[in-house]
């Protein structure tokens, strides 16, 4: 190559060269615009259920492909917070391809356990509710765009619930002759819930001095409403000859006693998704018997 055409060369290479790359970043630019991100949104979060013990909920989120290929989401992460705090958190290796112009549901169950959460939380104690806030991140594989994460949110409200209470509430003695007595034990049902309860059934054993005085059972239900304290009455009648001379003079000279009361009880709850729900008790101590 003559020397005079050296120049003339490199010009025109140098032209060709920023013709190649102003072409390859305009179609790079072109791609990228032609590419859309999907988009994602929470389309319901449902309470699915329902215990004294923990709730479960359940989020649904919509994933919208505007492009007119398929695309495919590589995971999502998830952050459930009380509080601002975080209580649940995960990671999901998820995968799934959405069709051109399609869209496709992703399911996302959390738990929350009471007894974490007042563990973590203790100002929630005597709260019937708290805020949540729930953030997700879905991740992309997208051509040129290459993986992305993109990230959504949503706010409610969870129910907080707290297991009823029964306590002992009295021993009194109605009519007594040497050969019967007849007494009414008494106890009382805590609801420190948002809810009502119907107490629904109680079998119960009584101890009294650690000698088995009877055997016994809810007579009828019991209504309890939200925030209050249910009496129950459970009368029953003692053979004082099968007992022994002992018992009478428990009941005679008004003696303070060891009692142990112990059994399960069941009730219903205006909350649909908790219909049901019982547990055993046992509550002992001394107390003195009244007449």
């Amino acid at each position: 190559m003559r020397p005079r055409f050296v120049p003339v060369f490199l010009a025109l290479l140098s032209a060709a060269a920023l013709t190649l790359f102003l072409s390859c970043s305009a179609l790079d630019s072109v791609m990228k615009d032609a590419v859309q991100k999907p988009r994602v949104s929470f389309t319901s979060a449902e309470l699915t259920g329902l215990t004294f013990a923990d709730a479960d909920l359940l989020f649904v989120l919509e994933i919208e492909n505007p492009n007119s290929f398929g695309v495919h989401m590589a995971g999502f992460d998830y952050d459930f917070r009380i509080d601002e705090a975080s209580f649940v958190s995960g990671v999901s290796e998820d995968r799934l391809d959405i069709d051109a112009g399609g869209s496709s549901m992703v399911e996302l169950p959390v738990n929350v356990t009471y007894s974490n959460l007042f563990s973590s939380f203790s100002s929630l104690i005597d709260k019937d509710e708290s805020t949540y806030q729930i953030a997700c991140g879905i991740t992309f594989d997208l051509p040129v765009l290459g993986r992305i994460r993109i990230p959504v949110s949503r706010e409610g409200e969870v129910p907080v619930l707290r297991f009823p209470k029964i306590r002992y509430g009295g021993l009194k003695v109605t009519n007594l002759t040497f050969s019967r007595a007849e007494l009414e034990l008494s106890m009382h049902l805590d609801n420190p819930n948002a809810l009502s309860l119907n107490l629904s059934s109680l079998a119960y054993d009584l101890e009294i001095n650690r000698s088995p005085w009877v055997e016994g059972g809810l007579q009828h239900a019991v209504e309890i409403g939200e925030h209050e304290e249910g009496v129950i009455r459970l009368p029953f009648t003692l053979n004082l000859i099968e007992i022994g001379k002992g018992a009478y003079d428990i009941l005679r000279e008004k003696q303070a006693v060891e009692y142990r009361v112990s059994g399960d009880y069941g009730f219903t709850t205006s909350i649909p998704l908790m219909r049901e729900a019982g547990s055993n008790f046992h509550v002992s101590g001394v107390t003195q018997i009244f007449q």
